[in-house]
């Protein structure tokens, strides 16, 4: 009988062996409907950190950022900028640069600056909070003006839209990506359990997978809306989540086939019973 409901994974995923002894015996199918729940309200936390974290620039910090930034023009991939150069413009809070506008050559790139925009006669460098750093060529935009009343306009674009439009397109393909990765670690954890000379089904081992890697969307989206994450941090969520599989699997232990009926063919007469694999039917996982 199931003892722990959809939604206990979310707190006892972290510590629980009852909680992933029950998902591999009681529970049915693969746990993708779980999954795609799971997902679905961590992506919408998501989106609702990224209109506040945006709606909060735009009113605090945008318009005296904006203020700073003179005329720029792009004339056939080059930057034209009638000020003395290089500009930097600062954060009004820190003080420290945050946009650097130079065509002078004297800065080629961010290593040596906190600054997280560079444009230069022929491109521009993005480092965002997690230090990747993007360059991108000029000359891939038209021709055109960026001035205060433009910038405004935009910014008021990405306040409306930039939250939908991530979790819009963000949202499926991580229900796909998560739904596939379940589907491979459950292949993994065929291997542990015939270390530990445990007969568990594959579906279980899959929905043990599900669980596993909660822990591991739970926490990257808590680093998410703090805006860090720690180095190598792909690489620490594959250890994380094979850490909890390999401990479920454990847990779990081996999975008793229904018992016999007397009189049935097939049902044990005496010494030692029979252990057998139930049958398991279907349902999922971020």
């Amino acid at each position: 009988m199931r003892q722990f409901g959809f939604f206990h994974p979310w707190v006892l995923s972290f510590f629980s062996r009852e909680l992933y002894r029950d998902v591999a015996r009681n529970w049915k199918g693969v746990c993708f409907l779980y999954l795609f729940v799971t997902l679905a309200v961590l992506w919408l936390v998501t989106g609702i950190s990224i209109h506040v974290g945006i709606a909060k620039f735009a009113d605090e910090k945008a318009p005296e950022l904006m203020s700073k930034v003179p005329l720029i023009k792009i004339v056939k991939g080059q930057l034209q900028v009638d000020v003395a150069q290089p500009y930097i413009v600062t954060d009004p809070t820190t003080k420290q640069p945050i946009i650097i506008i130079d065509t002078t050559g004297q800065y080629t790139s961010l290593n040596d600056t906190p600054a997280k925009l560079l444009v230069t006669a022929t491109s521009f460098t993005t480092r965002d909070d997690f230090g990747k750093v993007q360059t991108v060529p000029l000359s891939l935009f038209p021709d055109f003006n960026l001035d205060e009343a433009t910038m405004k306009h935009w910014l008021e674009v990405v306040r409306k839209w930039a939250a939908i439009v991530v979790v819009g397109v963000g949202f499926p393909c991580s229900v796909i990506y998560r739904m596939i990765q379940a589907l491979i670690y459950g292949a993994i954890g065929i291997l542990f359990a015939q270390s530990m000379k445990s007969n568990l089904p594959y579906s279980a081992l899959v929905r043990l997978s599900v669980i596993a890697v909660t822990p591991v969307l739970i926490v990257d989206t808590v680093l998410w809306m703090v805006w860090w994450q720690p180095r190598m941090w792909p690489l620490l969520c594959l250890i994380i989540a094979m850490c909890y599989l390999y401990f479920g699997v454990k847990a779990a232990g081996g999975t008793p086939a229904p018992p016999a009926v007397a009189g049935m063919p097939g049902a044990p007469t005496g010494g030692a019973p029979t252990v057998g694999t139930p049958g398991v039917g279907g349902t999922p996982f971020r």
